[in-house]
């Protein structure tokens, strides 16, 4: 399983590489030429949308080499500060998952036990170092870890445009083994009017993580996510994650409830 994905790691560089020499949309929809300055201004107004809260009842699908699971999640978060999922099957909540900015607990009400880690439990699990802000960008649909101020390259894509975190240079020494690097793919809409899809690729850690945005819903004048999948190749697993929001609001008063019972003792 891990040559398996080191070189599926490297094929898919290969790929991202033949891509970056190409000039034209072959096999896709036409688009018209952009600048990579005005792909960046896109994003870079997409990123910094401002809010306050976000809530979202989402059906969410889970699997991987060992099960396959559907569930409810309750998404309850507020700006830069907390975010909250319950977990509930069968309309019965039994995960309480609070993730903070330099912590993550958890009370599994299943198995009377809780976990309390730091913020490197996430790397530690998915193989990529998210910050609660990550999270956020994540289960909004904005921009994971976009800086406008870095510099971006174009690359070919048949589904609208893409800027990429790296020159087709550093991809080849990345390939080599030379460089130890997180690489970001974003893919815009033909219209620009919002993300359709992000990729992160770990060479350090042989981690791919893949985000389509498939549907948006329009609140407030902002596309927020309606169906998501998301995609998560580690050399210890693969897992799906399928996701369709319902009932989202925004910028509302959230109540964050979490308490881990003194019942309860530490989960192994």
């Amino acid at each position: 399983m891990n040559r398996l994905i080191k070189y599926g790691f490297l094929l898919l560089f290969g790929l991202v590489l033949t891509a970056c020499s190409r000039n034209n949309n072959e096999g896709g929809v036409k688009l018209s030429k952009k600048k990579v300055a005005e792909l960046v201004q896109t994003l870079a107004t997409l990123s910094s949308l401002e809010y306050t809260s976000f809530y979202s009842k989402i059906s969410t699908n889970y699997s991987d080499s060992v099960q396959n699971v559907s569930f409810k999640t309750s998404l309850r978060l507020k700006a830069d500060s907390v975010t909250i999922m319950t977990i509930s099957y069968a309309r019965i909540p039994f995960v309480n998952a609070l993730i903070t900015v330099d912590s993550v607990k958890v009370s599994n009400k299943k198995d009377n036990c809780y976990l309390k880690e730091s913020i490197n439990f996430i790397k530690e699990k998915f193989g990529v170092d998210f910050s609660l802000k990550n999270i956020e960008e994540l289960m909004m649909g904005l921009p994971l870890d976009f800086h406008p101020e870095r510099e971006y390259f174009q690359m070919h894509s048949d589904q609208g445009y893409t800027l990429c975190s790296h020159s087709k240079k550093d991809l080849k020494r990345i390939d080599a083994g030379e460089l130890k690097e997180v690489v970001m793919f974003y893919t815009l809409s033909p219209e620009l009017d919002q993300l359709i899809s992000m990729t992160v690729l770990s060479s350090e850690n042989n981690t791919e993580i893949r985000v389509d945005y498939k549907t948006r819903e329009l609140i407030d004048s902002i596309l927020f996510p309606n169906q998501v999948e998301i995609r998560i190749i580690t050399p210890a697993q693969e897992i799906s994650i399928d996701m369709e929001y319902k009932k989202t609001r925004v910028n509302e008063v959230e109540q964050i409830h979490f308490v881990i019972p003194e019942s309860y003792e530490k989960c192994q």
